[in-house]
């Protein structure tokens, strides 16, 4: 099945993210055997997406207590996971493909995963919120097999939106009152009150820096954003013209768009 198929249930934009990991299946360029989705949610649209893809191993992290069934779930146990001592839960597809969820949080930087188990880590929209980005990198080379690749997907600090914005003089973070404790994006780890909005967001040639500071090859930069995905709503005059120009711009300046796509190879360097 195509992603971008209307049956597939796929938000374009999704099925656009992960056009080019299938892609670089079909070439023969990288074999994904087993994935590992860190921050995947409660609806698991990552490892929906990774099924559809035919991973026979897929394992999604989450700091939330139980996912969110998804179509297609035929029934629900409790097992435990190979190289770690920690329960989660088994979704068993119709397909018998296992796709296993693992509450942890992976802010706390120590993956509850053996070395060396998987070909693939994502980290989908989730980097921006980590406050230890660096010690989360390092445990993803831990647990990646050698020439093993990982995936980042995350906002564009240098997106157009947010140049307009600072041009203008606004603010491209969250309302000051978030971070002065006023707001309700705020959870509690051991005792203290952390912001759970975006920590941080990234230029391309910061999260590069950051990667090759672990020790990563960089394989593959990309860019994304609303340009090819058709907008289905009905907008007002305005909008459809602020539309059309951010697109006019995205498009010659691909460094502007609204997400970043990085592919980095585990090589079997030290």
């Amino acid at each position: 099945m195509r992603l971008d198929a209307p049956e597939s249930g796929i938000p374009p934009l999704y099925a656009l993210y992960f056009s080019h990991i299938v892609n670089r299946m079909d070439s023969g360029t990288s074999r994904y055997n087993s994935v590992l989705d860190l921050g995947c949610g409660k609806d698991l649209k990552e490892l929906r997406i990774l099924d559809l893809l035919g991973i026979p191993l897929c394992v999604g992290i989450d700091v939330r207590e139980k996912p969110n069934l998804t179509r297609g779930t035929s029934r629900l146990t409790e097992s435990c996971c190979v190289g770690a001592n920690l329960p989660f839960l088994v979704i068993q597809r119709d397909r018998e493909l296992a796709v296993h969820y693992i509450r942890a949080d992976i802010d706390e930087y120590h993956l509850p995963v053996a070395d060396c188990s998987f070909d693939l880590v994502m980290i989908n929209n989730t980097i921006e919120h980590l406050h230890r980005p660096r010690e989360v990198v390092e445990e993803c080379k831990r647990v990646l097999k050698v020439d093993g690749d990982l995936l980042i997907l995350t906002p564009n600090q240098a997106q157009i939106s947010n140049r307009l914005r600072l041009l203008i003089g606004r603010s491209i973070y969250y309302p000051i009152d978030y971070w002065l404790g006023e707001g309700e994006e705020h959870f509690y780890r051991n005792g203290r009150r952390y912001f759970a909005g975006h920590v941080r967001e990234y230029t391309v040639s910061e999260l590069e820096r950051l990667l090759r500071l672990v020790g990563f090859e960089i394989d593959d930069v990309r860019f994304f954003s609303s340009v090819e995905v058709p907008e289905s709503r009905k907008l007002p005059v305005f909008r459809k013209v602020k539309s059309v120009l951010l697109r006019l711009i995205e498009r010659a300046v691909p460094r502007t768009r609204y997400m970043i796509s990085i592919i980095a190879r585990k090589s079997d360097v030290p």
